[in-house]
């Protein structure tokens, strides 16, 4: 019997014998690695990376004034009847600069409707006026400001950040590139699509100091999310209205006063302080009181001001300062003021 070949058949039987050899080399090299570099939905590496990656509504507060959310640029505002598009976060100096301009002025800023706003899952959601902005902004306002958030802002991921993927029905392996925090974060609630996840290593993060470092492994980079989410337990994310209610919600007593490197708590713990709605802030001992003034700005990097003026009342004339919101929880509130071009620091606490 006379057998006749067929190139095609061949070309195709020999393509497909070589296209399964690949992919089962391909899975095999996938399983090879090791299980705790797996990423698992619910694992302490997927949760920490979720709320690294949660949307950051405190980083233009002064823009919008909540933490709640924050909003999508561009966007254009009327400020101080000056109308002006806002691009980028780099423009939030001019409208810092407005309200710094005068001290005695009252300044205002609307937004031109329509606008979107981000909530913390990155979801994007149309106001279509300021009624339906302060809606927004009532329904989301934590009920107690002192609780907190969970997000974890003292660190960010220097993208784009490769994972790969193995689809074991198809047995392919894919590799997915995420190019923000969005994207990761995304990518994260959907793990259970997937039958094994990996982030590519090496990946690079960013410290709220600025340095970088390379992290090579899965324990690497739950180590060091974990350990800055512990050091950054102090993380301000307050917006204006809920510090208010807290500084104006009970007296307080100070608790620490550090000039420069001098600790004068002494000279104070006679008072109590009471802060009042009007802005006025009375210091009381059993034999005085002696009335001063208070008020709350927001910075441009979305953080608190409180700015306190006892005029040349001494010693309470020490405490005219601009002093910077580190933190407002656990009946205590922490405020320092930088000197010296920021090498070092006055501090105040106050405490109920």
């Amino acid at each position: 019997m006379k057998i006749t070949s067929n190139p095609v058949k061949i070309f195709i039987f020999l393509f497909c014998t070589i296209n399964l050899i690949s992919c089962r080399k391909e899975n095999e090299e996938f399983t090879e690695t090791k299980d705790e570099e797996t990423l698992k939905v619910n694992s302490k590496l997927s949760n920490l990376l979720l709320k690294t990656t949660l949307n950051d509504g405190s980083k233009d507060n002064i823009l919008d004034n909540t933490s709640c959310f924050s909003i999508s640029l561009p966007v254009t505002i009327n400020l101080n009847e000056m109308r002006l598009t806002i691009n980028s976060e780099d423009d939030f100096s001019i409208i810092e600069d407005s309200f710094n301009e005068f001290d005695d002025d009252n300044d205002s800023l609307e937004f031109v409707y329509p606008i979107a706003i981000i909530n913390s899952n990155h979801e994007e959601i149309a106001i279509v006026n300021n009624k339906e902005l302060k809606k927004k902004i009532k329904e989301c306002r934590k009920s107690d400001p002192e609780s907190g958030d969970e997000d974890i802002e003292c660190i960010d991921f220097k993208y784009p950040i490769a994972v790969s993927v193995f689809d074991a029905d198809r047995e392919l392996i894919k590799i997915i590139t995420l190019s923000n925090d969005k994207n990761l974060f995304n990518f994260i609630k959907r793990l259970d699509q997937y039958d094994r996840a990996n982030i590519v290593f090496p990946v690079t993060v960013q410290l709220y100091d600025n340095s970088e470092v390379v992290i090579n492994t899965a324990d690497e980079l739950e180590n060091i999310l974990k350990n800055v989410a512990d050091e950054c337990e102090d993380e301000n994310d307050l917006d204006r209205e809920d510090f208010i209610s807290i500084l104006t919600g009970s007296t307080w007593s100070i608790q620490k006063f550090k000039d420069d490197e001098s600790n004068e708590t002494e000279e104070f713990t006679s008072f109590t302080y009471d802060f009042k709605e009007n802005e006025v802030i009375v210091a009381s001992t059993k034999n005085e009181e002696i009335t001063g003034s208070w008020t709350v700005v927001t910075r441009v990097d979305g953080g608190l001001y409180l700015i306190i003026n006892f005029a040349d009342k001494t010693p309470l004339n020490k405490l005219n300062k601009k002093w910077i919101l580190k933190s407002a929880k656990n009946k205590k509130i922490k405020l320092e003021s930088l000197v010296d071009n920021e090498k070092s620091k006055d501090e105040l606490f106050f405490r109920q």
